[in-house]
């Protein structure tokens, strides 16, 4: 019988992580539990579920813990989850059928971010609600992650946020495979702001011995959503983009940075290279044809509000109701 370890890193997850142990519990041959400082209830609570709860001394690194909490599994596989995430019951034999084959060696599973902020890129209506946690959200962000894997010492997490096992599963030529399977993750009923001020802490710190795209790209990214630090927001995704780190992300950020300054010069020509380049999201082309709008060039604006709605936009309603407007000055001008 194949065996599946669930490993999971915790602190002060008292309020979420019964729901999480409940999803998997007949999931998973084992749950491992590494615990880097509660001093809620959560580690009394963990130890209803299973034997294997250890404590690991936090220091700044994600990938650090979760790589204890790997070596102390033993099952064939591990599942790796958060306290704020689920498995449905429903999904559990697809799970366990994966886990039979011979190959391959690791699966990306969708991450389902749940939220109502319908601007956010990709954001995708939840067209039918199949958990009554999800009922409070309109919809939901994708986000293919690696979370179920063989227990292989040569995969590993790196990254000292938004770690991640991809970096080692490339380096060793690990087969991957996909499946449709969701991780629902309900990330906004923890401390949302608290948690991306940690990482941009964490982050920062480490640009200071190590200058790389990926702690550039997160440090940005805080910056722009949650401390509307614009500047900073700027300098730090300008560096991802160059250091290759996401960047077309990136740059769709700093874009969003400079319209947010009203520089809208600079904005439009990041957009424009967007475009020219190929890489113009839905996003991108509604915020283009915001700014053709803005500088009455209305032809242009519809084209690329238009384009926008072809491309799936989640604000779609939004959109039309634009180029409605947009459409009813041009007439007014005839």
């Amino acid at each position: 019988m194949t065996k599946i370890s669930a490993c999971l890193i915790v602190k002060n997850e008292e309020k979420l992580l019964s729901r999480c142990l409940d999803s998997i519990k007949d999931l998973c041959n084992e749950i491992v539990i590494v615990d880097t400082g509660s001093t809620d209830k959560t580690k009394e609570i963990a130890a209803k579920y299973t034997d294997k709860v250890f404590d690991y001394v936090w220091n700044d690194n994600f990938s650090d813990s979760r790589n204890f909490s790997l070596s102390k599994a033993t099952g064939d596989w591990i599942l790796v989850m958060d306290a704020d995430e689920v498995i449905s019951a429903s999904v559990h034999d697809k799970i366990r059928e994966a886990v039979k084959n011979d190959e391959p060696d690791a699966f990306f599973l969708i991450q389902r971010n749940y939220t109502s902020n319908n601007n956010l890129m990709n954001f995708e209506f939840i067209k039918e609600h199949s958990l009554e946690e999800s009922m409070k959200y309109s919809g939901f962000v994708k986000n293919p992650l690696i979370r179920l894997f063989r227990n292989n010492k040569a995969i590993v997490f790196s990254g000292s946020v938004h770690e991640t096992v991809e970096k080692s599963i490339i380096s060793n030529s690990i087969k991957t495979g996909k499946l449709d399977i969701p991780i629902h993750h309900f990330i906004e009923e923890n401390d949302i702001a608290e948690r991306q001020l940690k990482y941009l802490a964490i982050a920062e710190k480490n640009l200071e011995k190590n200058p790389n795209g990926r702690d550039y790209y997160t440090a940005g990214s805080v910056c722009l959503h949650f401390k509307k630090d614009y500047d900073k927001a700027i300098k730090y995704l300008t560096k991802a983009a160059e250091l290759d780190f996401k960047k077309i992300q990136a740059l769709e950020g700093v874009a969003e940075c400079l319209i947010h300054k009203k520089d809208f010069e600079h904005a439009y020509s990041i957009y424009k290279e967007l475009v020219r380049s190929g890489n113009a999201s839905a996003s991108v082309c509604n915020n283009l044809g915001n700014l053709f709008v803005m500088h009455k060039k209305y032809e242009l604006g519809l084209k690329y509000l238009k384009i926008a709605v072809e491309k799936g936009s989640a604000n779609k309603k939004r959109i039309e109701e634009n180029i409605r407007k947009v459409e009813a000055m041009m007439e007014k001008k005839q």
